[in-house]
């Protein structure tokens, strides 16, 4: 049974026709984009079809390891946004059940040499 909660690649193959003609494509939504496991396969996909487009990932480095760092830069991922569910660690311990603010902000610091060539921003809610 297909997982429903990630975009699949059955429909992410009939939108890559149009993207194309978009200017930008950002990996985001409800839930944490690193939690689709095609999100580099579509990225790669992305790049074979049209290289002026820009890609963007939003993320909350809860997931963010050394793999996706080296595919990010093999992909040319054009920007990495790290999303912080609010201001201080009392605030996202709280508001994420299962996420930890340490996690997030120990999973930005560059362990991995591959981040310093992606230009990142933060934002929080």
């Amino acid at each position: 049974m297909p997982d429903k909660s990630v975009m699949s690649q059955e429909t992410f193959s009939k939108i890559l026709p149009y993207i194309g003609s978009l200017r930008n494509v950002s990996f985001c939504g409800i839930a944490e984009a690193l939690f689709n496991k095609k999100v580099t396969s579509f990225m790669q996909q992305i790049r074979e079809k049209s290289q002026g487009v820009y890609v963007s990932i939003f993320t909350n480095a809860e997931l963010l390891i050394e793999k996706y760092c080296r595919e990010f830069i093999i992909y040319r991922l054009d920007s990495l946004v790290f999303s912080i569910d609010g201001v201080n660690a009392d605030f996202v311990d709280t508001f994420r059940k299962n996420g930890s603010f340490e996690t997030v902000i120990s999973n930005r610091q560059p362990k991995s040499s591959a981040l310093k060539y992606i230009p990142a921003k933060f934002c929080s809610f």
